[in-house]
């Protein structure tokens, strides 16, 4: 799997094909929006594109930077900048989007890169291109699936409080937009299905 960039522009510039500092240090947000290449979906990535000068007027002469999330540019060249940005991005390989991304967010801060520490599947992207995330709680993403078994073991436990309800032994997730179901062993996933209609007829169906 190899990242596309889908679409760039700023937080900060209206027009960036057609912007023109009003000074020659300047620095400016740019958004750039990457997805599994010939896959729909896509996630952010922003680079702060500036000047050596102006990078220099942000800090004291005491303080200690690593310029992580930075382009350093001594002059503002729209088409330059956008080659630059594809050039490194769309390099970016790996065999899931989560190893793409964790990539990409070299280069660029990721929307989602303060929730993968110690929460390596809070989120995944879907087949379809869905980005799946169960970071917030509630969410539609995550069911809980018991087997009688479990809920007979469950229901003789006698408990008062929900929350100490024991876990399911498998993780499974449902994408809303294709509905295809995950399946998890630990982090991994183990079985993927598909959602398949009947034909008509078939089943009793109408």
């Amino acid at each position: 799997m190899r990242a596309e960039v889908k679409g760039i522009f700023s937080t900060d510039v209206g027009d960036l094909k057609h912007f023109v500092p009003k000074e020659h240090d300047f620095g400016i947000l740019i958004r750039v929006m990457v997805g599994p290449e010939g896959m729909d979906g896509e996630e952010s990535f922003d680079i702060t594109v500036c000047t050596p000068e102006w990078f220099r007027q942000q800090y004291e002469l005491s303080d200690v930077v690593v310029a992580r999330h930075h382009l350093i540019v001594f002059e503002y060249d729209y088409d330059r900048i956008v080659n630059k940005i594809k050039s490194i991005i769309e390099r970016c390989e790996g065999s899931s989007w989560n190893e793409v991304a964790e990539k990409v967010a070299r280069y660029g801060y990721w929307e989602f890169e303060d929730y993968t520490e110690g929460m390596e599947m809070a989120r995944m992207m879907c087949k379809c291109g869905e980005t799946l995330s169960t970071v917030q709680v509630p969410n539609e993403i995550e069911l809980f699936v018991y087997t009688d078994f479990e809920m007979d073991e469950i229901n003789a436990m006698e408990i008062n409080d929900p929350l100490d309800i024991p876990d399911p032994e498998r993780e499974v997730w449902r994408c809303p937009h294709c509905e295809r179901i995950y399946v998890f062993d630990g982090n991994k996933v183990i079985r993927t299905y598909v959602l398949e209609e009947d034909e008509e007829g078939e089943n009793g169906g109408k």
